[in-house]
């Protein structure tokens, strides 16, 4: 299976280089900031401190399943713990993730020209909006995976590579739960072909059984693992126990402008899409996969009940794949309002004004401003010595990253340690661990001006003095006094 998606690479070369060059065109400027998202910032932090020999849900903890933390650490072994060098590692993975949409395509029957636009639009989407796809978020490394199992769910006529794309979806869920509705969507896409190609069961039955022993095997090795090392019932805590324990307050009309804004957001796509949908010209089975694909992606999309556009870069694989059809058929076969947009001369000139306009503001985003979590990293490395403790409050914690420190305390993204919604899902004794961490006099604090409460404020005001800040108080850091 390796072999033949290596091959396909081969024979393709041109494009897959392409693909991966202009996803890294497209979010250059986005290499350089120290912190776009907390999110991420997460992991790094955690992916190093597994590296130094921590362990996920035992030393730390977060509400993410262990995956992205794991394949974080794989990276920063591999390739160093660059900042930089981890956001061209997701560049290059948005552009093998869109290869996979091409191959996809090309399977499907569809023209190269088709192919190589969901590509791109695939790339163009998820580089154009923070919260949306730049920031380095979970969704883009699972979509990866899930392309993958499609492929080869797909590609392959025998039973035994169901098991490889199992595998791949499993892998995928261990990085977020909602994988499992990809699943389920590709569950239905062998049970459609099962009913259209008439195979007997036993056949329908050993494919959808290897797909889902593929999908359990890592998920079970991980819990194996914790259950081997007596921790078990903490990562059952931590990884089924407490995604359900969040309010889901939305209204209707919340969901509704939620689900909106992504489809007026990514206009004129979303067009290409729906034609893409409701077209007959195009062949029923895939119109209706794609169809059940994008609505089991939406219940996973709202089940939550937050309104974070990242949830949204899942639903990006099969938006691009419905929205690239248009562009494999004729001008003349198109709608007569849609011919101007997509002919080659208006249509590369609105690619070009959007790349310039693109680069522009992500240079102005994300170059341009002082960047206050490296200058204050910069600012403590002058100072740190080795035996020097850090705690890095409700400010930005890739700092612990940065100073080559591994978190002082167990609850690493600031939000669940001083947001109530999170420290009581989690049933953190917050006087407990304020204590552990005040026992430890770390000889440098820092805080964010906005704490949402006090719980150190007696303690830094009788020991501590406030010797630099950056931002306007974004970051305020505290040395301990002299004893």
């Amino acid at each position: 299976i390796f072999y033949q998606l290596l091959f396909s690479v081969n024979r393709h070369t041109t494009v897959f280089g392409s693909l991966i060059l202009l996803s890294i065109l497209l979010r250059f400027c986005t290499f350089f900031p120290s912190v776009i998202n907390h999110d991420e910032s997460t992991y790094l932090v955690l992916g190093n401190s597994i590296l130094e020999g921590y362990h996920y849900w035992i030393d730390y903890v977060d509400t993410k399943p262990p995956g992205i933390f794991l394949l974080v650490a794989v990276f920063q072994a591999l390739l160093g713990k660059s900042i930089f060098i981890f956001r061209l590692i997701t560049a290059i993975w948005l552009g093998i993730t869109a290869f996979l949409l091409y191959r996809i395509q090309l399977h499907w029957g569809h023209s190269s020209k088709a192919g190589i636009a969901s590509g791109v639009i695939y790339l163009i989407i998820t580089s154009l909006f923070t919260f949306y796809g730049i920031s380095p978020n979970t969704e883009i490394f699972f979509n990866l995976f899930t392309a993958l199992a499609l492929l080869i769910i797909l590609e392959q006529k025998g039973g035994w590579p169901y098991l490889i794309a199992g595998l791949a979806l499993g892998f995928g869920f261990l990085i977020k739960y909602v994988v499992a509705f990809d699943a389920l969507a590709f569950g239905l896409l062998i049970t459609i072909s099962a009913v259209k190609q008439k195979i007997n069961f036993w056949q329908y039955f050993s494919k959808g059984a290897l797909l889902l022993a593929g999908f359990l095997f890592p998920i079970s090795l991980v819990y194996f693992y914790y259950d081997q090392v007596g921790y078990f019932e903490e990562a059952w805590f931590y990884g089924f126990v407490i995604p359900g324990r969040y309010p889901k307050n939305l209204t209707p009309w919340e969901y509704i402008k939620f689900v909106g804004d992504f489809l007026l957001r990514f206009l004129p796509v979303t067009i290409f899409y729906i034609y893409g949908l409701t077209a007959k010209r195009f062949d029923d089975q895939q119109r209706i996969f794609v169809a059940i694909w994008s609505l089991c992606i939406l219940v996973a999309i709202l089940i939550p009940g937050n309104t974070f556009g990242h949830y949204f870069i899942q639903l990006m694989l099969p938006f691009s794949l419905g929205a690239g059809w248009i562009f494999g058929i004729h001008n003349l076969e198109r709608p007569k309002w849609l011919r101007p947009v997509l002919s080659p001369k208006f249509g590369y000139s609105i690619l070009g004004v959007l790349l310039i306009t693109l680069l522009y503001f992500q240079w102005s985003d994300y170059v341009r401003k002082p960047d206050y979590p490296k200058m204050a990293a910069n600012y403590l490395n002058e100072r740190l010595q080795d035996e020097d403790e850090l705690y890095v409050g409700n400010a930005a914690h890739i700092i612990y990253l940065l100073t080559d420190r591994t978190p002082l305390h167990k609850h690493v993204h600031p939000s669940l340690f001083w947001t109530p919604k999170h420290y009581k899902a989690l049933e953190i004794d917050i006087p407990v661990e304020v204590d552990l961490i005040k026992e430890v006099e770390p000889r440098f604090v820092l805080m964010r001006r906005n704490a949402l409460d006090n719980r150190f404020g007696s303690w830094l005001q009788e020991d501590y003095n406030l010797i630099k800040s950056f931002g306007n108080n974004l970051i305020m850091i505290y040395e301990r006094k002299s004893k």
